[in-house]
């Protein structure tokens, strides 16, 4: 018998493919979907293995991202109170980033700025003149005699401390009567005698005063040569001895000889001398005044340095503009009739009549011609300039009337709308696309560009009836701080931006406004005229310049400060070269310094990198008091690497036990003043200061370099999603490691009773430098949250200086490429040495600036403004 034997082989089982994945499990956000697969291909069987692995697979989704609602910060500290005395306003305001509006979420409700009263002590009122008193009776009955006038300083009289009236109270003139008898005396015949005999006395003080004054410019004519240039420059003029007696000073002697004057395209008539009379004090008991040892005020542009430097070693520029007429010179009776007077913005700041911009009448209204602007001289131009106050809302139709039949086509404006919550100008243009229509004339904002210290529009002006256009430029500096004066290099950049941007006409009158249109305006025609002169001629008179324009307009260059920025200003310009590149010529300039292969101190950026240097070394003696205090001393890595007082940036709600000091500076970007919080790596004992940093300056984005990553334990928990720094408490809610090294992280920052607010972190690891791909990812990575927010963005190095001064140099750059097409790396990193001298210390940093613009450049053609 035979048997069968049937043998079983075992099988294996084996997946089929995955079906298709199912709906994401949310609508917007962060969600999951997943899909299936099934151990049939084949079934196990015969004891055969089952499939190995899941038979689920899961992933997360992000169908759309969520709208997320703004939020409010809290509240700023108040502003100081905007007046010095008296009763004033202060505000303070907030931000809507906590969190920023995003994915069509909501905007935050309510405002953003919150304003309160404040009252100070009362101010001080300077006193004021009255008007003249008449003319008094001659004081002689026959003969040659005086009539005497007076004023009062009682409108107001001084009070709280306020100045007394400056001048003199009593006036004098000579007045002639009938001729007196002769009288039939003895003195008939002494008469001839003492005639003499004072007759000899004049001509021997003649001699001696000739032959003096000889010796003396024999002495001195070295001097003379230097300070001009050579002799053939100078003529001497008046050169009479004009001794006189009369008024209330009989005893007096005035000798005015041999004035020195330049003979200069921008002499108008010698009333405007070029020499600074000077009282000598030493003779004041005998009454007797000499100019014959004036100061020559014209000067060579390229001695303009050492001549500042001599003059400010005891404020000699402060006592030099005392000596130049201030107050009313001229009538200003149009200015001043009752149907003008609602025009003028303030009640003392007139136009003279004979200078002043006379408008076009509209017919049937015989008080239409008059606006507070004049027309002023400029360097071989008559009336190029209108210097004028800024307007109000009731003369907008003539502010835009008098730029129309002037054909002006450049508008310099050099005031803030509100400074210290005080109105210095009404808004005269219109918001973007919403036309003005002003009488016959129709104005429309075309573009509006925004820079840290400026920003320019192109408005379009139409006239209704003739249908003409024409295009006009405003170029409107914000720099300008609510007391004193802006820093000389940020007016002259603004100043080389106007001259270089050509218009479609040059041939109109340039105007130039502020807010009563004398101080900040007079600073700027001066900065343009005598800028244009000493290129011309090699020479500028600085003094004889403002005296010009006073006799065009009252109180041209307002105050001692801005007379000395004047000076710096001019200097600045004369000593500025031409760094600034193109978009399409950076390539080109790149591949040159990269090829240059001569020894460093012979290639040109690096002589450049020396200039810059040079530069810094120029700024002024800085104060660092707080510092290098006992209680901060050591809260400073670096003793070299400090904020100066003027500088550093305040802490305002730090705790019990700490101070306001974190060495740490603010810095401009290249469309905001303060774009950016520049500071340490914090040691251990400064923390806690650097997060009140974040919260009291409403810093939302932080850059961070660092060497390792172990270091970012000064400033976040690496390993831990929640920690706490004094007051503070943080939570991680995300990290990413992102290419290049750079690290990716967002904290919520809360602290008791105040709303919780989002920080993102982006930290950049590496030893010495970032490379330019690194420099281009973090730029990238932080534009569209700058774009979107007011915030400051810090930037964190281990001193504070390496490498922060390279990245927002580097910013700066790009979003002067994106938005001029082109940048001034030069300039840029001067603007943040003002802050911090200590960026770029060494030019293997500033030449990487270079190499990292050019790589963005070959890499992309825009990155977000900032």
């Amino acid at each position: 018998m035979s048997h069968l034997i049937q043998l079983f082989v075992a099988v294996d089982g084996g997946w089929s493919t995955w079906n298709t994945w199912d709906t994401c499990t949310s609508t917007c956000g962060t969600g999951q979907h997943r899909r299936r697969r099934y151990c049939n291909n084949p079934t196990p069987a015969n004891g055969g293995s089952k499939c190995q692995g899941g038979d689920y697979e899961y992933r997360s989704c992000s169908p759309s991202l969520c709208p997320v609602d703004g939020g409010w910060s809290i509240w700023d500290s108040w502003e100081t109170c905007n007046g010095t005395c008296g009763r004033g306003e202060q505000s303070r305001r907030r931000y809507c980033n906590n969190p920023l509006p995003q994915h069509g979420g909501l905007l935050c409700g309510g405002d953003e700025y919150v304003n309160r009263s404040c009252t100070l002590s009362y101010c001080a009122d300077d006193g004021s003149w009255s008007a003249w008193d008449s003319w008094g009776d001659c004081n002689s009955t026959c003969g040659t005699g005086t009539q005497s006038r007076r004023r009062n300083c009682d409108d107001p009289p001084p009070a709280n401390g306020g100045m007394d009236c400056q001048g003199e109270e009593f006036d004098y003139i000579s007045c002639s009567s009938t001729a007196c008898a002769d009288s039939a005396t003895a003195s008939d015949s002494v008469a001839p005698i003492a005639g003499g005999i004072v007759g000899g006395i004049f001509i021997l003080v003649i001699i001696v005063v000739i032959g003096f004054i000889c010796m003396k410019r024999k002495r001195h004519k070295p001097l003379d040569d230097r300070v001009s240039g050579e002799n053939e420059g100078l003529q001497f003029v008046d050169r009479k001895v004009s001794l006189r007696q009369g008024g209330d000073r009989q005893e007096g002697m005035y000798i005015n000889i041999a004035r020195a004057s330049r003979q200069s395209s921008s002499d108008t008539d010698d009333a405007i001398p070029s020499r600074v009379s000077t009282k000598d004090t030493s003779t004041d008991k005998g009454n007797t005044y000499c100019n014959s040892a004036d100061i020559l005020t014209t000067v060579k542009t390229e001695d303009l340095k050492d001549y500042i430097k001599r003059k400010q070693v005891n404020e000699g520029l402060h006592s030099e503009y005392k000596t130049i007429p201030y107050g009313p010179q001229h009538p200003t009776t149009i200015a001043q009739k009752k149907e003008n007077m609602p025009k003028n913005r303030f009640k003392t700041t007139f136009p003279y009549d004979h200078t002043r911009v006379i408008l076009q009448p509209t017919p049937g209204s015989p008080h239409t011609d008059y606006i507070n602007a004049n027309l002023v001289d400029g360097f071989e131009k008559e009336s190029c300039y209108i210097a004028s106050q800024g307007p109000l809302k009731h003369t907008f139709t003539d502010f835009w009337e008098m730029i129309w039949q002037n054909n002006s086509r450049k508008i310099i404006m050099l005031t803030n709308l509100k400074e210290v919550a005080k109105v210095k100008c009404d808004k005269y243009w219109p918001e973007g696309g919403k036309p003005m229509v002003l009488g016959n004339l129709i104005i429309t904002l075309q573009t509006e560009k925004e820079r840290a210290a400026y920003v320019t529009r192109e408005i379009s002006v139409e006239d209704k009836k003739t249908k003409e256009k024409r295009n006009i430029i405003q170029y409107h500096f914000t720099a300008w701080p609510d007391h004193g004066t802006p820093d000389p290099l940020y007016l002259v950049l603004f100043h080389r931006h106007v001259i270089s941007d050509h218009s479609d006409v040059e041939s109109g009158k340039l105007l130039v406004h502020c807010s009563a249109g004398i101080g900040r305006t007079g600073t700027y025609i001066g900065l343009d005229a005598l800028y244009e002169e000493g290129r011309v001629t090699g020479c500028v008179d600085i003094v004889k310049f403002v005296k010009k324009m006073r006799y065009s307009r009252m109180n041209m260059v307002q105050t001692p400060d801005q007379y000395v920025c004047l000076h710096y200003a001019l200097l600045e310009a004369f000593t500025m070269t031409d760094t600034k590149i193109g978009k399409d010529q950076f390539g080109t300039i790149w591949r040159e310094i990269d090829i240059d292969k001569q020894p460093i101190n012979h290639q040109k950026l690096y002589k450049e990198f020396k200039m810059l240097e040079a530069k810094k070394s120029e700024h002024g003696k800085s104060e660092y008091t707080a510092a290098v205090s006992p209680e901060n001393i050591e809260k400073n890595r670096n003793k070299s690497v400090i904020p100066s007082d003027n500088n550093r940036l305040f802490l305002t709600t730090y705790d019990k036990g700490r101070t306001d000091y974190i060495n740490a500076v603010q810095a401009p970007s290249y469309t905001k003043f303060v774009g950016y919080l520049t500071t340490q790596l914090p040691l251990p004992d400064t923390k806690m200061d650097f997060w009140t940093m974040i919260r009291d300056h409403n810093s939302s984005t932080v850059v961070m370099f660092i060497n390792e990553q172990t270091e970012a334990e000064f400033v976040y928990a690496t390993s831990e999603d929640t920690f706490s720094c004094g007051s503070f408490t943080m939570k991680i809610t995300k990290r990413e490691k992102v290419e290049f090294d750079i690290l990716s992280c967002t904290i919520v920052l809360s602290r008791k009773d105040e709303k919780s607010r989002e920080i993102v972190i982006y930290c950049a690891v590496c030893s010495g430098y970032p490379k330019p791909s690194v420099l281009c990812k973090l730029v990238n990575m932080i534009s569209t949250r700058v774009s979107m927010s007011h915030d400051a963005v810090t930037v964190v190095s281990g001193d504070g200086a390496k490498n922060c001064g390279l990245f927002c140099t580097f910013a700066n750059a790009v979003s002067s490429m994106t938005i001029d097409d082109n940048a001034d790396i030069f300039q840029l990193a001067r603007l943040l040495q003002l802050r911090r001298p200590e960026f770029f210390a060494d030019f293997d940093e500033y030449r990487l600036c270079y190499e990292a613009l050019n790589f963005y450049l070959e890499s992309t053609n825009v990155y977000a403004n900032f």
